[in-house]
């Protein structure tokens, strides 16, 4: 993916290096909006922003577009704010979610292969001769007796 120029008001603030599934590391950049807002960017539209609301400190995932007539990233609608004790909560487990995370994302492709099979090897219905099964003749026909 081609660098993104830093416009004016951004401003590059630190880099990490984190490795990715195949062993590479890529660096990541923390960068600054036209608020101040420190952010990073996670690709296909999205952020993670630390904001600040009523004097709280926020950390905001969001979605963003492109706005048609200015040309400028907006925020979307679709996204997650996280106070600073939630943030942490989130950060306490993000071991276990991860390893989870590669369990599920392991067993995904099997799982799907699992659930074709499963169907092509359900049993077929059994076409109707015309006889109605004897627990809905009994029902009917007690149903006549008190009609009586």
């Amino acid at each position: 993916m081609p660098k993104r120029e830093a416009e004016s008001s951004d401003e590059e603030v630190q880099s990490k290096k984190v490795k990715t599934s195949d062993d590479s590391q890529v660096a990541i950049q923390l960068q600054k909006d036209d608020e101040g807002n420190y952010y990073v960017d996670l690709g296909s539209m999205k952020r993670a922003t630390v904001s600040q609301f009523k004097g709280k400190a926020n950390l905001n995932i969001r979605e963003y577009y492109t706005d048609k007539p200015s040309g400028q990233l907006r925020p979307g609608k679709k996204g997650i704010t996280l106070n600073v004790t939630q943030w942490e909560t989130l950060l306490s487990v993000t071991n276990s979610l991860t390893e989870k995370l590669k369990e599920v994302d392991s067993g995904t492709s099997s799982k799907v292969v699992e659930k074709k099979e499963a169907k092509k090897e359900k049993p077929k219905a059994k076409k109707s001769d015309g006889k109605m099964p004897a627990k809905k003749k009994k029902a009917e026909s007690s149903e006549e007796d008190e009609d009586e």
